[in-house]
């Protein structure tokens, strides 16, 4: 076999790795848009099992363990952040919140999950952080919107 065949067949066998790489990077692409879509159906479940108390409640709040279930079976991981440390890489503030049951800095409620798929953020938690009570106005628990 010659030094040229050597070489074609490397140049061949680089090309094919090429070709898998960009057919894996669609692939995830791809599957991170799916995993954004239904986690927009997550929030409305959650927002639904918030707003409801009634005997239905029970079949919203089971069809929303389900469908995060079903996420987290294709590898998304749910962001913890109520009592944590505000993350700006992992969180992102939608208000304050001046409660005396956290310390200022921390996430003192989530409005929205956030989550990592395949060791990389999917999506910000969207979170209102802790501020220091004021002490001219009374803590009431009520979130300063930005």
């Amino acid at each position: 076999m010659s030094t040229s065949d050597d070489l074609r067949k490397m140049l061949e066998a680089l090309d094919v790795g090429r070709t898998l790489e960009q057919q894996d990077r669609t692939h995830r692409d791809a599957m991170r848009r799916v995993l954004l879509r239904f986690l927009e159906v997550l929030d409305a479940l959650d927002r639904l099992v918030e707003a409801r108390r009634s005997a239905s409640h029970r079949s919203l709040r089971a069809l929303q363990r389900q469908f995060a279930a079903a996420l987290e079976a294709a590898g998304v991981t749910f962001i913890e952040t109520v009592g944590c440390p505000f993350d700006p890489h992992k969180h992102e503030a939608d208000g304050t919140e001046r409660d005396p049951g956290h310390a200022p800095g921390t996430v003192a409620s989530q409005l929205r999950r956030g989550c990592e798929w395949e060791g990389q953020l999917l999506r910000p938690a969207r979170v209102a952080v802790a501020a220091a009570p004021d002490d001219k106005e009374e803590t009431d628990g009520s979130i300063d919107r930005h």
